[in-house]
C-alpha cells in the first residue's frame, strides 16, 4: 500500500509567511515553535527531549532546525490521517 503525503511544501518553502517573520531563520528556539503550533512550550520541550522533534543545544539552549521541524510535520500529517 503506498502512503499518500499531504504536506506537499518544499522543505524552503516552508514556513514562508506574508510578514516574513522566520523565512530566513534555519533555527528556532522552542518558544518560537511553541507559538507556530499553538502547543504548550512543554509539549516542544518534551518533543525534543525524546527525539521525535530534531534538536539541538547550543549550551543550555534547545534549538529546532528547519529542516528537523518539516520533517516531524509531514510525519505527524501523514501517519495520522485516516481516509
Amino acid at each position: 500500500m503506498k502512503t499518500q503525503t499531504f504536506l506537499k511544501l518544499d522543505v524552503d518553502d516552508f514556513l514562508s509567511t506574508p510578514s516574513n517573520e522566520w523565512d530566513r531563520q534555519i533555527a528556532f528556539t522552542p518558544k518560537e515553535v511553541s507559538q507556530m503550533l499553538s502547543v504548550p512550550l512543554s509539549t516542544v520541550y518534551a518533543l525534543c527531549y525524546n527525539g521525535r522533534l530534531k534538536a539541538f543545544k547550543i549550551g543550555a539552549h534547545w534549538r529546532i532546525h528547519r529542516k528537523g521541524l518539516y520533517e516531524f510535520l509531514k510525519h505527524s500529517i501523514d501517519t495520522n490521517i485516516i481516509l
